[in-house]
């Protein structure tokens, strides 16, 4: 038994971790193959790679870059204008006031419900705000008890504090009193305890380690001795070792280097928001939200989405009179393969002149078309879905490459009413996860009780004002897990606010979070330049279809 404790629970890989040798690796240490041909997993861990001294990178895929180079691209496209994001000014006063309203949904880093609140707080108008601002969001920060507040205190609103003891100052200073980077955990250990900078990192690195009670205690007798070498005294020394943590922080280096991504992402979403758009969906999956919740953002910035159609669309969202046109690949059933035939064929053949014709060249599953019909992407070429579905059935499909005989069936085909809106939207929501036209709450709205307000009616009301808002649950965070605070935005067709849910409350509406529409009654809570509800009570609204789920983050 004591073998065996502290091994590891299961089997997991990192996908950007690589291993750098110059001897063959499974010479060494015990190896597999992967899952995907041509790598190879090692059977250590990162603490047992570290401590044998193996080079180890890890790479780091940052999926927005592509978003801008394609968004680059598609303003060329229509410009004839390069824009170089290297170029652009850094201190534009428009951008950092879309930051600072809470308007960065979508934009790298700046985007999750706690990032758009500390924009609203942070009040940002320059790159290095933006490196605070994106460092301060992070676990081995918030877990410092009140540091995300008392930073902001101290850095925009001029609060004073004190240091448990000067010596502090050189790591401390930069950070206003607070840990805000890993480079300041290694020089406040190395300030205080006197070890080199190499062994105060290794010494911050050992926080990170699981079962490291033994190694803690070790390094807090050598740091106790260093300070008291410096004429520190225990109980300052235990204090100040009390501030370091095993949770994540960024390094100083990559908060100014994704400041300045964040910051090219929130210029392209401001000057050139169709593109920024394009380049977010087609990049999907990436960030906290849901489809439908970036369609209702876009729709704020002038944005319209349309849906899919099987003369217009190509696999991936493209512009198309100034809105966004999505692509057949973000129909379910349909996916990359079933949308390469459908433009293969466009593209030989021209285009499709009913649904008729379409099921006659088009060799794809009676899923995918009745997904196509469903979607609208056949509305140009049909009198509406519901004939589409029929004209679908009825006519002869292609078989083993043999294309059907041209037959007129015009005759077989009746007059079907089509389908209400309030269907379409049901249907739409179920072969996309979303609706290009509007929102659910727009139909959902009658039937809530009279003293429900809309989301966008909150910002005219008071301080602790009772409240009733219902909307779809987009993203749910529990940084503290169950037992902790959970934080809900929810959105209906005017606006999104966050919800808090204490744990309290939680515990007894935990099974009502768990639906996508919501109904919350509580009480407006303004702080800090936000606003949320302190939720006192939550019910669920019933729907006919399942609705794309909301991100829940742990």
């Amino acid at each position: 038994a004591p073998q065996l404790q502290g091994a590891p629970k299961s089997l997991g890989q990192h996908t950007g971790g690589m291993i750098i040798s110059s001897s063959p690796i499974p010479d060494m240490v015990p190896s597999r193959r992967g899952a995907i041909e041509g790598r190879y997993i090692m059977d250590w861990d990162k603490d047992s790679v570290a401590d044998a001294g193996f080079a180890k990178i890890d790479i780091l895929s940052l999926p927005v870059l592509d978003q801008l180079e394609e968004a680059v691209e598609l303003v060329e496209q229509r410009t004839g204008e390069f824009v170089d994001l290297s170029r652009i000014p850094p201190d534009d006063p428009c951008v950092y006031d879309m930051i600072n309203l809470g308007r960065s949904r979508g934009v790298f880093l700046l985007q999750s419900p706690a990032q758009l609140k500390m924009g609203q707080r942070l009040l940002s108008r320059n790159l290095q705000d933006l490196a605070y601002q994106v460092a301060l969001i992070r676990p081995g920060v918030g877990v410092q008890g009140s540091a995300v507040s008392d930073f902001v205190n101290r850095y925009r609103n001029g609060a004073d504090w004190n240091y448990d003891h000067p010596i502090e100052e050189r790591s401390l200073a930069r950070g206003y009193g607070i840990i805000i980077w890993q480079e300041q955990v290694v020089q406040l250990i190395s300030d205080v305890s006197g070890m080199t900078q190499a062994d105060a990192d290794e010494m911050r690195r050992s926080f990170t380690r699981r079962n490291n009670d033994q190694v803690i205690a070790m390094y807090w007798n050598k740091f106790r001795d260093g300070a008291a070498h410096k004429g520190i005294d225990e109980k300052t020394a235990k204090k100040i070792f009390s501030k370091i943590n095993g949770h994540y922080m960024f390094p100083e280096s990559h908060s100014h280097a994704f400041a300045i991504s964040a910051y090219q992402s929130a210029w392209m979403k401001y000057y050139y928001p169709l593109e920024f758009f394009i380049g977010l969906m087609n990049n999907q999956p990436m960030g906290f939200y849901p489809i439908e919740a970036i369609k209702q953002d876009a729709r704020r910035f002038g944005v319209e989405f349309l849906n899919p159609c099987v003369n217009l669309s190509g696999s991936y969202c493209i512009p198309r009179k100034g809105s966004l046109l999505l692509g057949l690949e973000f129909i379910k059933e349909v996916g990359e393969r079933n949308a390469s035939v459908i433009l293969r064929e466009r593209s030989t053949h021209g285009p499709f002149m009913s649904v008729g014709d379409f099921v006659g060249r088009v060799d794809i599953h009676p899923e995918a078309i009745e997904s196509l019909a469903l979607s609208g992407a056949f509305d140009s070429i049909s009198l509406n879905r519901k004939t589409a579905l029929w004209e679908s059935g009825v006519y002869p499909s292609i078989s083993k490459n043999q294309r059907p005989l041209p037959l007129c069936m015009d005759s077989s085909v009746p007059k079907l009413h089509d389908f209400t809106l309030y269907e379409r939207m049901l249907s739409e929501y179920r072969v996309m996860g979303i609706y290009p036209d509007g929102h659910i709450m727009e139909f959902v709205r009658d039937r809530l009780p009279w003293e429900v307000s809309k989301i966008s009616d909150v910002d005219s009301m008071t301080d602790r004002q009772p409240v009733s808002v219902a909307g779809w649950a987009i993203a749910r965070q529990h940084p503290q897990g169950y037992k902790g605070t959970v934080f809900v935005t929810v959105e209906d067709e005017t606006s999104d606010i966050q919800l808090i849910v204490w744990p309290k409350v939680f515990q007894r509406f935990k099974h009502v979070l768990r639906e996508p529409l919501i109904l919350a009654r509580g009480n407006i809570s303004r702080w800090d330049n936000t606003t949320n509800v302190i939720v006192s009570e939550l019910e669920s609204i019933s729907t006919e279809t399942g609705l794309p789920l909301g991100h829940d983050w742990y």
